[in-house]
């Protein structure tokens, strides 16, 4: 079993983001569950998303073990919502989506690893790939392509203030690393509640 499924070590510069995942966590049981979706199976989606958030953004990893549990999330949760057809189909709409920009993200890595003569880290990681498929899944078609759409174009946002944000401070360097399932799980979220 990989051991960043479940070591959440509370490192003190993430302390904010575990207080807000837990105060966001709490509103979404109070607000309930959206449509489609029973109140039980909500409650282990948002623990899911709660867990994915916090080891995507400390350790930039989404485990296979905890991508087995989203696909067995995402198809319960998806067929119930959508029917089987639409859940599979977004389901495999977002991993072939996510894989196709995995593989054109590769291509670029190595390119600009023989340009500058030094090794660049992965665009996007298989992990991201997998979870597309389970945010496929759960969405259903064509609504992963929506989802697939605003994450992207969230991160971009918020890799755009970071930046900003560096340039001024005098601290950007080539390379930023930013984790895509928090953006995933947003859109999902704000699709769900549609």
């Amino acid at each position: 079993m990989n051991p960043h499924f479940f070591s959440l070590q509370f490192d003190k510069k993430f302390r904010i983001l575990y207080v807000f995942l837990i105060i966001l966590t709490f509103s979404l049981f109070w607000i309930g569950s959206p449509a489609g979706i029973n109140t039980i199976a909500w409650c282990f989606l948002v623990v899911y998303f709660s867990l994915i958030t916090c080891i995507d953004v400390q350790n930039q990893i989404i485990s296979r073990i905890s991508s087995i549990i989203g696909f067995w999330l995402g198809f319960l949760i998806g067929t119930g919502r959508n029917g089987w057809l639409d859940t599979m189909m977004g389901g495999f709409t977002g991993l072939l989506i996510m894989g196709i920009l995995y593989y054109a993200g590769h291509y670029m890595t190595i390119v600009i690893a023989r340009r500058n003569e030094k090794p660049v880290g992965e665009a996007i990681g298989l992990g991201d790939v997998c979870f597309a498929g389970v945010i496929g899944l759960l969405l259903g078609w064509p609504y992963i392509l929506h989802g697939i759409i605003y994450s992207i174009l969230f991160a971009g946002v918020y890799g755009l203030v970071v930046l900003v944000v560096q340039i001024s401070k005098g601290q950007y360097h080539f390379g930023i690393e930013i984790p895509l399932a928090p953006f995933f799980i947003v859109s999902t979220i704000w699709l769900l509640y549609k």
